[in-house]
C-alpha cells in the first residue's frame, strides 16, 4: 500500500510507474490497475523464486523496455544487497523502503518512516553505502493526500463518542472480533464503533454477522473513505503497522496491539512518548483487555495523545521525498 501511495503521487505528476512483482491476489492486482499503473509479473504463480532469478528477470524487463534511466523503488523484506547489486548498473537510481534495519543494501536512497528511540542513523551506518542518502522518520511518512487535507480542520479529541476499529487487511489473530465482543461489555452504550475490515479478512462474515447484532456497531468492508471515518472518530483501536502514520496525521489517539515482529519497536517507542496505548502482543489479549483499555482513558489522557500525534506527522511526507528524489521536477519547499 505504501508503494501504491507513492506511485499514485508520481502518476499525478505525470511520471510513468510500473510495478514489478510476483503474482498477486486479484484484489491487489485490480487495485494497482484501477489506479492506472502497469504491472509486470516476474512469476505467474504465488511462489517464491530465487533472488538471482528474480534479479535476472527484473534486469531483462528493464533492458527490453529501455528503462535504464528509471528509478527502481524496492519494498521487499526478502531482498537485500545481493539482489540490489545485480540491478545496480541497470537503472539510474535504487531507492529502498525499509523499517527493519536488519540487512545490508546497495542503494542511493533509503526511506524509513518509523519513529524510534535509538539514533536510527547509527543502525543503518554499516548497512548502506557511504553515499546513500537517508530519509528517516515520520516526516517522510508515505500518506495519501486526503489525510493531509482533512488534517487542516482536525480538532483535538477530548471525549470518546466514536471509535474506529481497524486491524488491517488480514487480522490473522482476529482482534476485530475480540474488540466487538468488548463493545458488548462496555457500560457506555452511547459510544459508536466503526468496524473496518479488509477484503482478505478470513473472518469478515462472522464479524459482519456480529455487527448486525450490536446496535452501536457499523460494519465497513475495505472502505474507500477510511480517512473520513478516522476524521469522525475520537479513538482508534488497531495494529501497529503503517496505519499508525495515518492515525497520527489525523490526531487520532489509539489503542494498539502488536500483530507482527516489525511492529514491536515502533509501538514501544510511541507508547513511551505518550502517543498511543500499547497493549502488547495481540495473541495474548482478550476482549476484557480491550474493554479495560477503552474505559481507562480519561479526557485529559485523550487530549494529550491527540496533540502529540498531530505534532509528529504533518502529512507532507511524500512531498518531501519527491523533492529530494527528483529535485529538477519538484520545487523546493
Amino acid at each position: 500500500m505504501r508503494c501504491l501511495t507513492l506511485a499514485n503521487s508520481l502518476k499525478s505528476n505525470k511520471i510513468k510507474t510500473i510495478f514489478i512483482t510476483t503474482k498477486l491476489d486479484s484484489f491487489f492486482e485490480n487495485m494497482i490497475k484501477k489506479s492506472g499503473h502497469d504491472i509486470f509479473f516476474i512469476s505467474k504463480y504465488k511462489t517464491k523464486i530465487s533472488f538471482k532469478k528474480d534479479a535476472l528477470l527484473t534486469k531483462k524487463f528493464i533492458k527490453s523496455n529501455n528503462l535504464q534511466s528509471s528509478y527502481l523503488i524496492v519494498d521487499n523484506y526478502e531482498l537485500d544487497i545481493k539482489w540490489e547489486s545485480l540491478l545496480k548498473n541497470s537503472v539510474k537510481k535504487i531507492i529502498i523502503i525499509d523499517d527493519l534495519a536488519n540487512r545490508k543494501h546497495d542503494c542511493d536512497f533509503l526511506i524509513d518512516q518509523n519513529f524510534q528511540q535509538v539514533k536510527i542513523k547509527e543502525k543503518y551506518k554499516k548497512l548502506i553505502p557511504k553515499n546513500c542518502k537517508l530519509l528517516l522518520g515520520p516526516k517522510f511518512a508515505l500518506l495519501r493526500p486526503e489525510f493531509r487535507k482533512l488534517r487542516e480542520t482536525i480538532k483535538i479529541r477530548t471525549k470518546i463518542r466514536n471509535v474506529i476499529v481497524s486491524f488491517g487487511g488480514n487480522d490473522h489473530s482476529n482482534e476485530t472480533f475480540k474488540v466487538l465482543k468488548a463493545t458488548q461489555m462496555i457500560s457506555n452504550k452511547k459510544i459508536k464503533f466503526f468496524i473496518v475490515v479488509g477484503n482478505l479478512n478470513p473472518n469478515k462474515i462472522k464479524i459482519k454477522n456480529l455487527c448486525q447484532q450490536i446496535p452501536n456497531a457499523t460494519y465497513f468492508e475495505h472502505p474507500k473513505n477510511i480517512s473520513k471515518i478516522m476524521y469522525k472518530s475520537d479513538l482508534a483501536i488497531g495494529a501497529g503497522g503503517t496505519t499508525t502514520w495515518e492515525r497520527c496525521c489525523m490526531g487520532l489517539p489509539s489503542i494498539i496491539s502488536i500483530s507482527a515482529l516489525n511492529q514491536k519497536e515502533l509501538t514501544n517507542a510511541l507508547s513511551k512518548k505518550k502517543l498511543i496505548i500499547n497493549l502488547g502482543n495481540s495473541k495474548n489479549l482478550t476482549s476484557s483487555d480491550y474493554k479495560s483499555a477503552i474505559e481507562s482513558i480519561n479526557p485529559k489522557h485523550l487530549q494529550k495523545m491527540s496533540k502529540n500525534c498531530l505534532k509528529l506527522v504533518d502529512g507532507n511526507g511524500i512531498k518531501r521525498i519527491l523533492e529530494i528524489l527528483l529535485p529538477n521536477i519538484f520545487s523546493k519547499v
